[in-house]
């Protein structure tokens, strides 16, 4: 679940970026439902100032054996997906720093 607290603690491409990045992977994404954010995304997130903040809640039965309290056999691609999505992440912030820079 992707909560950007509907849309005000950060820029609607940078949580379609993530969103399309995990359905790549294979994952089903919300936006906002049933988790919108918090207090974190609330006090930090101000697009306007160019601050994004988006709050990802990660589904335990994705890493986590919640009976047995251990890592999935899922857990290593789960942390391998999530670094692609850090990846695409710093990719999408570095392709706006270059647009910033070049007046677009």
């Amino acid at each position: 679940i992707l909560g950007d607290l509907d849309g005000t603690s950060c820029a609607a491409d940078f949580t379609a970026v993530c969103k399309t990045c995990l359905e790549a992977m294979g994952y089903k994404v919300a936006i906002n439902h049933p988790y919108k954010g918090a207090e974190i995304v609330r006090r930090y997130g101000r697009p306007r100032d160019n601050r994004h903040s988006l709050q990802i809640e990660i589904n335990r039965c994705l890493y986590l054996d919640e009976i047995s309290c251990t890592k999935t056999q899922d857990f290593t691609l789960l942390q391998k997906n999530l670094n692609l999505l850090t990846a695409t992440i710093a990719a999408f912030v570095s392709d706006k720093i270059i647009d910033r820079h070049k007046g677009g």
